[in-house]
């Protein structure tokens, strides 16, 4: 850990390695586990050793995480709001399809695990993709990072799906799947300073000088792109019912 603490220091991040709950902890290992899994199916079938990663709960309080690389290994560090803020959020909607309070949380800690791990390799994927070393800094660049780690994270854990659960369950895994990323992204448009003026989305979109300002696409952006991936995967609205007893 101290390692990691001296990683955030130098970079000047203000903030400091969160002692993980059981659940946090529990998730991450489930996480690394899935990490390692990949790196052994590549050097199997490619012969190429693709990087792993140290990940650790930073006290964060708004949704937000970043990787990097200090002395040849990559740290991803996640806040604690990922996990602890978005469940308060998401308690406080309105479930009207989820009757039993036993189901109801038991949902929600779906989507919060889900949230996670979509972060979690939306992080890897800048690892993995070479963003970490490049550095780049046009802001076109940057968002075009944001969209490959978006596309990298959502094909990688619908297909974790496919091949974890039964056919049967498909349908509904990858709609609490949408729904984890949707309410986070909804989430954070309020504390997430890129957001601030999303409620002028229009404005905010064609303006020039908000464009030049902006290094990642606007949420509502990422939702978009991110559920056409599933129209595109699965013909989606077509094929499957989903969404039709949510309500909130």
């Amino acid at each position: 850990m101290d390692k990691a603490e001296k990683c955030l220091e130098r970079r000047n991040n203000k903030r400091k390695i969160y002692y993980r709950t059981e659940k946090g902890y529990n998730l991450v290992n489930q996480a690394q586990e899935m990490i390692t899994r990949e790196r052994c199916v590549v050097l199997d079938e490619k012969q190429i050793l693709i990087p792993g990663c140290e990940i650790w709960f930073t006290d964060g309080e708004v949704i937000d995480a970043f990787a990097t690389k200090e002395n040849e290994t990559y740290y991803m560090f996640i806040n604690k709001a990922i996990i602890e803020e978005q469940k308060e959020y998401l308690e406080k909607l309105n479930w009207k399809f989820l009757i039993d309070s036993g189901i109801k949380e038991e949902y929600i800690d779906s989507l919060i695990e889900y949230g996670l791990y979509f972060v979690i390799f939306h992080e890897y994927a800048h690892i993995l993709c070479g963003h970490v070393e490049a550095n780049l800094e046009d802001h076109e660049d940057k968002k075009a990072e944001e969209c490959e780690a978006d596309m990298f994270s959502m094909d990688y854990l619908i297909n974790f799906l496919l091949h974890t659960k039964e056919s049967i369950e498909w349908s509904s895994e990858i709609e609490k799947l949408f729904l984890a990323i949707y309410f986070m992204m909804e989430n954070s448009q309020a504390n997430e300073y890129r957001e601030f003026y999303n409620d002028k989305l229009i404005q905010n979109y064609y303006d020039p000088e908000r464009i030049e300002k902006r290094d990642h696409p606007l949420n509502a952006q990422r939702i978009i792109y991110l559920y056409e991936i599933l129209y595109l995967i699965f013909d989606y609205p077509h094929k499957h019912h989903t969404f039709k007893h949510f309500e909130v």
